[in-house]
């Protein structure tokens, strides 16, 4: 018997029935070429189905579109296929695989039922976005949720090993706590890729965070900071470590993969506000803070210090004549009583000049 030549059925409903049995037979078809179908139960399937093809015979039956009860069931299994993780390409793909093309004996698709389909699934494609957007919003604050219990070191360690493992996570391993300060989008998504696969991120106070199993490789300008690898339960110990290189290395502009145990110096001057004051004092004390001549001292000492020391490279990137140069730093020795050639007045001397260049990042 033929549904006003939109769908052809037998009298006979349900299993036994040959639209029944074509529905079985689709829907194996979509569960040996699609993959995330395969874990979905075959009755689950073949009732959904069911109540596709009836609602869509009663539509062409009566000739009107889908009615408002018709868009919300549709709607619910959109939304019910997202909530069992199948991507909404798969479902497009098994809608297009379960629908026979042409005609057939027991089931024959016409026009009318393909405008049916569209506006059907068009709602079925809505509800499935909007529940897989939820699902990651969820799983984000949730993510959000753990590294912040994590790093405040407040969660016990059955709690922690609970959670590990709700996110897939090895509660006796150990793990590297990051954190990363992405300047924009395009950064932040090659900070995600980069430690995709190797541990856990998401958003932390402004900043991506997480923890990870081994280094990352960062390119170009990217930053990201470690602490060391610790145990779940110290996490906290180590996301302190990642968050003070992380301080370090805005402060003083170094890029890529940094450990507190790179910049030990760097971190010393940045903690050590008093005792770097008086470093500064030392060694500029006797010129005036501000003018002309502070600053090319400054410049040159830095150049000097960064050139390891090499009195022609220098002069190259000063752009002044080597004599020139070797006169600016004797009189820099007369006047501070510091000698380049002792180490320890070569760390003050760096010491100090990294304290100017903390003080003028802050503006002080």
């Amino acid at each position: 018997m033929e549904a006003d030549n939109g769908v052809r059925r037998s009298s006979q409903k349900d299993h036994g029935s040959p639209v029944a049995d074509l529905i079985s037979l689709q829907i194996e078809t979509v569960r040996a070429e699609i993959p995330e179908y395969a874990r979905i139960p075959v009755d689950e399937l073949r009732a959904d189905t069911l109540l596709v093809v009836r609602a869509a015979a009663r539509s062409i039956r009566e000739d009107r579109p889908p009615s408002p009860d018709e868009l919300q069931m549709i709607g619910r299994i959109g939304a019910h296929r997202a909530l069992q993780g199948v991507p909404l390409h798969a479902m497009i793909s098994a809608c297009k695989v379960a629908i026979p093309q042409g005609d057939g004996p027991e089931l024959r698709v016409d026009p009318k039922f393909w405008k049916w389909l569209v506006e059907t699934f068009t709602v079925a494609a809505e509800e499935h976005r909007r529940t897989e957007m939820e699902l990651t919003r969820n799983d984000r604050d949730q993510r959000t949720a753990f590294l912040h219990a994590l790093f405040s070191g407040g969660s016990t360690a059955g709690v922690i090993e609970e959670a590990a493992v709700a996110f897939g996570l090895d509660p006796h391993g150990t793990y590297l706590a990051f954190r990363a300060c992405a300047t924009d989008a395009e950064a932040r998504q090659r900070i995600m890729q980069a430690c995709e696969g190797v541990g856990f991120v998401a958003a932390y106070r402004g900043d991506l965070a997480g923890i990870v199993t081994r280094r990352p490789t960062v390119r170009g300008d990217d930053l990201i900071a470690l602490g060391r690898a610790l145990p779940l339960t110290a996490a906290a110990a180590s996301f302190n470590q990642a968050s003070m290189a992380l301080k370090v290395a805005v402060t003083f502009g170094i890029r890529g993969v940094v450990t507190i145990a790179d910049v030990p110096l760097h971190a010393t001057v940045l903690a050590n506000d008093e005792l770097s004051d008086l470093v500064v004092e030392r060694c500029f004390g006797a010129i005036p803070r501000s003018g002309r001549q502070r600053e090319t001292l400054e410049a040159t000492l830095t150049a000097y210090l960064d050139h390891d020391l090499n009195i022609r490279e220098t002069a190259e990137t000063l752009h002044v004549h080597p004599n020139t140069l070797r006169y600016r730093l004797r009189r820099f020795e007369d006047t501070s009583s510091l000698s380049f050639e002792r180490i320890e007045h070569l760390v003050t001397i760096w010491w100090a000049l990294r304290r100017l260049q903390i003080t003028r990042f802050s503006g002080g």
